[in-house]
């Protein structure tokens, strides 16, 4: 279980959810960061071109943040799909730079250690 704190609301996503992974249908598909993106784009109830956007809105980057997190532990760390590079990351999310990738695991990571909320 993962959590989000977005617009001062705290979301569980499980990420285990995204269809293709093993518990879904006993067959190991390869999890994307679109399928990640679409998992967290539904608990928040945003759409994929909403997120997308070169908006600085607190809940939207928040989101983008988290689903650069996700796909990093999930495809890079977690080894649960095909490897994929900050820059690539960036270039999925509309041509966001791999610094502003960086910077948003960073975040992430600072705040797991921080706010108790989110490993509550």
């Amino acid at each position: 279980m993962a959590k989000i704190k977005v617009n001062n609301r705290l979301h569980d996503i499980n990420p285990m959810v995204i269809p293709g992974l093993p518990s879904h249908n006993g067959q190991r598909t390869n999890i994307t960061m679109e399928m990640i993106e679409q998992l967290v784009c539904d608990e928040l109830d945003l759409d994929q071109a909403t997120i997308r956007r070169k908006s600085r809105k607190r809940e939207l980057v928040d989101a983008r943040h988290f689903i650069f997190y996700l796909t990093h532990e999930l495809i890079n760390v977690r080894s649960l799909g095909r490897p994929i590079t900050m820059v690539k990351m960036g270039n999925i999310m509309n041509n966001q730079d791999h610094a502003t990738v960086l910077h948003a695991l960073r975040t992430v990571n600072n705040r797991r250690e921080t706010d108790v909320e989110y490993n509550s």
